[in-house]
């Protein structure tokens, strides 16, 4: 047996998709107006020696092409990245026109329904083997186009000593408020986009700052009631990493078999999810390996 399992034994090459808004009661702070509307959309899978990769668990393949990534999260209708948010990874709920953060939205997963609208992106990804008993995350990568955002408030403040003014122009992306999480009933991991020029990481409760700053200059109300002075006594969102470890294991293998469950999402509690982002293109680049013990 060739000792391939410790290499790159599969990788999401990338999943470009575009944050688009259903309405001007998207987001409670959108005031535009778009269609839904999916991008450029590109994936493949490929698995190294030994190692087979399924969506259904009934046909296995050594490469998933980019249609039938697809086609299989796009197989109950297309799909919307609206703002929304989780404190536990399972039940999520979309930050709406309503000033209300308990309604519940559904994922490419489970909007079965006629009249069900996929909010988030979410697909179990199943992996078989006879010489590999883990496969671990060594490679998570947030991309996308920036975009042109002109400032439509009197002020909008990003952090204490950033302060933008009406009619500035500020270069942003759709990652800065994207999460991507893997889950199983062992493992749970969950990634956001690292510190940058454009984006402050967030922690697990929200910031005065960004979106916050630029719902109260839009709406003159607070967001969703969110008292930045109190200390809220539960998480508002998921705390997660800026940066893969070493140790980042997805999916422990049982007779041969595993799995994890994939979410990508807009989280609506992050700072950098307001109008700026309307539209802007969000790419996601994934890599695994397997790993031999």
């Amino acid at each position: 047996m060739k000792n391939l399992s410790k290499k790159l034994v599969m990788s999401i090459v990338a999943v470009t998709l575009v944050v688009a808004a259903l309405g001007a009661s998207t987001f409670a702070w959108f005031t535009l107006s778009n269609r839904a509307e999916i991008g450029t959309f590109e994936a493949e899978v490929t698995a190294g020696e030994g190692i087979e990769i399924s969506l259904d668990q009934e046909n296995w393949f050594s490469v998933l092409t980019t249609s039938m990534i697809e086609d299989w999260i796009t197989q109950n209708g297309d799909f919307k990245l609206n703002a929304v948010t989780s404190s536990d990874n399972s039940s999520f709920t979309k930050l709406n026109g309503t000033n209300d953060a308990f309604v519940p939205v559904k994922s490419t997963l489970t909007a079965t329904g006629v009249n069900d609208i996929a909010e988030y992106i979410e697909f179990n990804l199943y992996f078989r083997s006879t010489n590999v008993t883990e496969i671990r995350l060594s490679e998570l990568t947030f991309g996308g186009a920036s975009k042109n955002f002109t400032v439509d408030v009197p002020t909008l403040k990003l952090s204490e000593s950033n302060v933008k003014n009406q009619n500035d122009v500020l270069e942003v992306y759709a990652l800065d408020a994207a999460r991507v999480s893997f889950t199983n009933s062992v493992h749970e991991l969950v990634y956001q986009a690292a510190d940058s020029g454009s984006n402050t990481v967030s922690s697990q409760t929200p910031t005065v700052y960004g979106q916050y700053d630029y719902f109260l200059k839009k709406n003159d109300e607070v967001l969703f009631g969110f008292d930045p002075e109190a200390s809220p006594a539960e998480e508002l969102m998921l705390d997660a990493a800026t940066t893969v470890g070493a140790s980042d294991v997805v999916v422990t293998l049982v007779g041969g078999l595993g799995s994890t469950n994939i979410k990508v999402w807009i989280e609506g509690w992050d700072q950098e999810a307001y109008n700026s982002i309307l539209s802007a293109q969000l790419t996601i680049s994934i890599k695994f390996e397997g790993i031999e013990q």
